[in-house]
């Protein structure tokens, strides 16, 4: 399993080893300044587990209200800077994987690993527009009180190579943690009932 306080830790070591000096110093000047704590309020506030049934309830409103306005726009610059379509769609799609392989160990059909992962991925376009929706959604309601000209400069921060580099480590991370005790009950649910190796006589 996996907690918050886990993810974080995970989060700041793998910073700690995988950006620069130049990088992290960046990345804090960013976080320190007034625009970046006003984003990340907003960010924490929308990510509460509470927060989720709202997000789905005003969804109808906020996609009417800012149907082919420059906050509309602006989406595809924070999803491909933030990663966060591909990040979660290849999450889903490796915790799909890590669940299935687990689940085959209990079948007696002889389904192959790589059947597996082809079945899961021929997914991946139809989920990606699923989640994809998902996170526009999140988008125009965690964002909704951000001024553009504050979301630009949030946008310039994620699109620099300090941000770039950021924002990978924290979607890996994240990633990783949710994944990796799947795939560890995978491997265990497959040693325990793999046939046991006969004896000598």
């Amino acid at each position: 399993s996996f907690s918050a306080a886990d993810i974080e830790q995970q989060i700041v070591e793998n910073l700690d080893q995988q950006l620069s000096d130049a990088q992290l110093k960046d990345v804090g000047e960013w976080y320190g300044t007034p625009v970046a704590r006003k984003i990340s309020a907003a960010e924490i506030a929308a990510s509460a587990p509470s927060a989720w049934q709202d997000i789905q309830a005003r969804a109808p409103e906020l996609n009417r209200k800012y149907k082919g306005t420059d906050r509309a726009r602006m989406f595809d610059r924070f999803d491909r800077a933030s990663r966060a379509t591909e990040s979660a769609v290849d999450t889903t799609i490796a915790v799909q994987l890590g669940l299935a392989t687990a689940m085959a160990a209990f079948s007696s059909d002889s389904v192959h690993y790589d059947e597996i992962e082809q079945r899961i991925e021929s997914q991946r376009s139809t989920l990606r527009g699923v989640v994809g929706q998902q996170v526009y959604n999140s988008y125009l309601y965690t964002y909704e009180g951000i001024s553009a000209q504050k979301m630009d400069l949030y946008l310039d921060f994620l699109e620099s190579p300090a941000g770039a580099a950021f924002s990978k480590v924290v979607t890996d991370s994240i990633q990783q943690a949710i994944t990796d005790p799947i795939e560890s009950v995978g491997s265990q649910l497959a040693r325990f009932l793999s046939p046991a190796p006969k004896g000598g006589q």
